[in-house]
């Protein structure tokens, strides 16, 4: 059987190290060192590995969690400009009440109001 790439090399990085001594280390003894050697160097490929994709989770958390600030932001100024644009004009209709009764005002508020509350009771009610 031929020995693969991976275990020339490292039976020369062995050899090269004074890991063995091939003269007369035995085939068990050899065969330790490089499997010792392969399991050292898989396990920190694997490290390695595991550092990198949890680096790349970060960034892309970080990425979502930017990309859905800016979408969150955006519709709180929105619904802020419409709840007081809506508060604005309850405020209207009940100085025009304070001068003089008027049924279309008392409508508007009405409804200005049962806006907000809904505006409120939507923005509160999501996750």
């Amino acid at each position: 059987m031929n020995p693969s790439r991976l275990d020339q090399i490292l039976e020369s990085y062995a050899v090269r190290n004074h890991m063995y001594d091939p003269a007369t280390a035995s085939a068990e003894d050899k065969q330790f060192v490089l499997d010792a050697l392969r399991e050292l160097i898989s396990s920190d490929l694997r490290d390695q590995f595991i550092r990198q994709l949890k680096k790349d989770a970060c960034e892309e958390a970080k990425r979502y969690k930017k990309s859905l600030f800016k979408k969150v932001r955006t519709s709180i100024i929105i619904e802020t400009i419409l709840v007081a644009f809506l508060v604005g004009l309850i405020v209207n209709q009940v100085t025009s009440l304070l001068t003089g009764y008027a049924v279309s005002a008392t409508i508007i508020i009405v409804v200005s109001l049962l806006l907000c509350i809904l505006l409120i009771w939507l923005e509160t009610g999501k996750d």
